[in-house]
């Protein structure tokens, strides 16, 4: 049986990688307030530079100190971040950047640009190397001006990220910075062109792909108080306005030439032979392929709104959602709105499928922890077999699980 788990893994197993942000680059209008990007003369040291026992190098995780001390270890074992350079060295990555015409995938830009930290030459520092893969500095940022001060006593969250260090505490901001890799954007080339070439294709969201990557934090009581970050509930939600902000954005960029990575995949890339048409709505307009809109329909579903409102009023979204208080509150309602829609899977895309069973999860998780005592494990776990395979998919075996679902929710 699939689980989340391992389905997420087939989602990223060829491109867990880095991000422009480290250069400082601007994604979308999704980006929001991070930390300022760092200025031309900031070193990047390399992931060598955080190695050492004392620093975060240390083998076993610590209790004596505020973080694990561990993360280095976590990321160079564990993280397939660690790993996304050494796919450019693999045969499918050779054939991919020759499909392309861009030569060595390990030299191109194109690749290294979320298979690596891409830092310019001017900016490298001298224990620098790109071969590191996805290190610290592709998501922390370049280290060169808060390196020491990170370390120093009495130094807090604030006063490092003032000194260049990227704060990824904000759900709006990690997503902006994952989704500059992990999801077609209108900069990063993740075009129909990649796929054609053989790219895997991506589907995001972020509680999913934290599952994945080993967590190298210890979510506490110090860093509840030390950084304020956000419940579950409210990552995933922001997560889904942070995706439909981007879906936006590419539409409002796109004019006369958009390109086929905007659409659902599965409206021309079906199978005759199992005869997928006889399931599948094309809302009257079979042939051409209807836009990949799955974030702003995930978002009306789970608040009950419709989707021009959605569509109309994305910031303000990110506003409340960010501010409201006991947001967990509403998970269960929630639920039973995303599985109520998985009851007409005909009508959603494929895509809306997967990214409303993958908020599913993230909201049994919520209400579990939470000390609900409903068990919907077997449901999970069926809801994402189910969407293992697009070719295999079948609403009706979806809308049976969700309704068994509703029952043991007493629905």
């Amino acid at each position: 049986m699939l689980s989340k788990l391992s389905l997420i893994k087939l989602h990223t197993a060829c491109c867990l990688t880095a991000s422009l942000f480290p250069l400082g680059i601007s994604v979308s209008s999704a980006d929001t307030n991070d930390s300022p990007p760092p200025s031309p003369t900031t070193q990047f040291l390399g992931v060598s530079s955080c190695a050492s026992s004392h620093c975060h190098g240390s083998a076993k995780p610590r209790s004596s100190t505020p973080v694990l001390q561990n993360e280095f270890f976590t990321w160079y074992k564990r993280d397939n971040h660690s790993k996304a350079y050494r796919s450019l060295l693999t045969a499918e990555a050779i054939a991919i950047a020759s499909h392309l015409d861009i030569g060595a995938p390990e030299k191109a830009h194109q690749c290294l640009q979320c298979h690596a930290t891409n830092a310019p030459k001017e900016m490298q520092g001298e224990r620098f190397t790109t071969s590191d893969g996805v290190g610290c500095e592709s998501c922390h940022g370049a280290a060169g001006n808060w390196i020491k001060s990170h370390v120093e006593k009495g130094t807090d969250h604030a006063r490092n990220v003032s000194h260049g260090l990227r704060d990824i505490v904000p759900p709006a901001a990690r997503v902006s910075l994952c989704i500059s890799c992990h999801a077609p954007t209108s900069e990063n080339g993740l075009t129909h062109k990649l796929y054609g070439a053989g790219h895997p294709r991506i589907e995001f969201e972020i509680d999913s792909y934290e599952s994945v990557m080993p967590r190298h934090w210890r979510q506490d009581d110090d860093y509840r108080e030390r950084k304020s970050p956000a419940n579950r509930v409210q990552t995933w939600l922001i997560g889904q306005v942070i995706l439909a902000e981007n879906f936006t954005h590419r539409q409002n960029q796109a004019h006369l030439n958009r390109d086929f990575s905007h659409y659902q995949c599965y409206s021309c890339h079906h199978d005759f032979s199992k005869k997928q048409f006889l399931w599948r709505n094309y809302h009257g307009k079979p042939g051409e392929p209807p836009l990949n809109d799955a974030p702003l329909y995930i978002l009306a579903t789970a608040l009950g709104k419709d989707v021009e409102y959605i569509q109309n009023n994305l910031p303000t979204l990110k506003k409340e959602l960010s501010s409201e208080p006991k947001i967990e509150q509403r998970a269960r309602n929630m639920v039973v709105a995303l599985l109520k829609s998985l009851t007409k899977a005909e009508n959603f895309s494929f895509q809306y499928c997967e990214q409303a069973i993958m908020g599913i999860s993230v909201l049994l998780t919520e209400m579990k922890d939470a000390g609900s005592e409903i068990n919907l494990k077997v449901e999970e776990e069926r809801l994402y077999e189910e969407i293992h395979s697009a070719e295999l998919a079948d609403p009706e075996r979806l809308k049976q699980i969700a309704k068994a679902a509703l029952k043991k929710l007493d629905l």
